[in-house]
């Protein structure tokens, strides 16, 4: 169906196509005209939703909370209540989606709570985790993102690096030496994402791994906005020889980046 014709359907159709929904993407999209929608109907069946005994209907209406009336604003407080019941729920599901929705709703009352999550084993939490406490600035969801830096999986890894060196500001020097490790990280998001965490903190250890980055093979565009953020003359008799190492494709993406690290190197952007 297109946008149009689920737009005409009633909000208990909608959820009804949500229960049955395999496909994530196509529930998304139910959940998106959902929240869109904000009324007081759609709020109070999400409200019923959230009691219910069934793990799909109360993992929809965490979905639907996380973001409901975003437009409208409507019952923004009591929303806000439902999805921190859903927060202490049974089922894991239904506790990762209402993780995902404070990323949302950024309700710092309910930030010990959430960082309490981090005692679940579950990776789908793990993951909501990483994503939302980027968005919490006390001492506790900065620890929880630290420890979460150094799981062994991947995307948890991934997620929380990214989550503390460009989403949360927090500026120690224990989130600093957080970010500093994982620069030996042996996935490259990781190590690429740590590193743009450094330079966005003026760290100035940045500026020695930068040097040794451009004698190794391209591996993203965080060095381009690493040297922007952290110029030093010391790059230049590498800088160019680097670039001359990418392929079209590379150049053509991250054109952009590329030229404003030659800008803040007072190099000829042509």
């Amino acid at each position: 169906m297109t946008r149009k014709e689920l737009e005409k359907l009633s909000t208990k159709q909608l959820i009804l196509k949500a229960y049955h929904e395999e496909d994530e993407n196509i529930f998304m999209e139910y959940m998106h005209i959902l929240r869109l929608r904000g009324n007081k109907e759609v709020f109070q069946l999400t409200k019923k939703l959230a009691y219910s005994k069934d793990n799909i209907y109360r993992e929809i209406a965490a979905s639907i909370l996380s973001q409901f009336g975003y437009k409208t604003k409507l019952h923004k407080g009591e929303s806000v209540h439902l999805l921190g019941k859903l927060l202490n729920d049974k089922n894991e599901d239904v506790v990762a989606t209402a993780i995902y929705g404070f990323g949302h709703k950024k309700c710092t009352r309910y930030a010990d709570k959430l960082a309490s999550c981090i005692s679940y084993q579950s990776l789908q939490i793990k993951e909501a985790l990483s994503f939302t406490l980027g968005g919490y600035a006390d001492s506790k969801s900065v620890d929880t993102i630290i420890q979460l830096m150094t799981d062994k999986n991947d995307d948890v890894r991934d997620w929380a690096t990214f989550s503390l060196a460009q989403i949360n500001e927090t500026n120690t020097q224990t989130v600093r030496d957080a970010l500093f490790k994982n620069i030996n990280d042996d996935v490259l998001d990781i190590r690429g994402e740590a590193l743009l965490g450094l330079a966005l903190r003026k760290d100035e250890r940045v500026k020695d791994i930068i040097v040794e980055d451009l004698q190794k093979p391209f591996y993203g565009s965080w060095i381009f906005t690493a040297m922007t953020e952290m110029p030093d003359n010391r790059y230049l008799p590498y800088f160019e020889s680097y670039l001359g190492t990418l392929n079209k494709e590379d150049k053509k993406a991250f054109e952009y980046d590329i030229n404003n690290a030659k800008k803040a190197l007072n190099m000829d952007p042509s």
